[in-house]
């Protein structure tokens, strides 16, 4: 009956997890090229809230994907780098008159 009698390895005290080169690379030239980091200057808006307001204003073709980071910075991570340069020269953005603040 259950696990009786069986032995169960123990796990290793320092366990590691490899991830291949390759992949480590694909994904920092992809975090290189296409995601914002972004402020709201003296506004947090819920994430619901950004994703909203993303979808609204910015109408992007792609995929984008949305990470909440420290004191009030979010990174906004484009699917197409043609959706990123848009958006970047698109001008100045704002959420209840509230300035945004954009760099690569």
């Amino acid at each position: 009956m259950g696990l009786q009698g069986q032995h169960i390895p123990k796990a290793p005290k320092n366990p590691r997890y490899i991830i291949p080169t390759r992949c480590l690379e694909v994904n920092r030239k992809h975090m290189r090229h296409h995601p914002f980091i972004c402020r709201f200057i003296g506004l947090w808006p819920m994430e619901e809230e950004l994703e909203h307001w993303i979808q609204y204003n910015w109408q992007t073709k792609g995929e984008v994907d949305l990470r909440l980071g420290l004191k009030f910075f979010f990174t906004v991570i484009f699917s197409k780098l043609e959706d990123k340069a848009r958006i970047f020269e698109g001008g100045s953005y704002f959420l209840n008159n509230v300035g945004l603040y954009i760099r690569h």
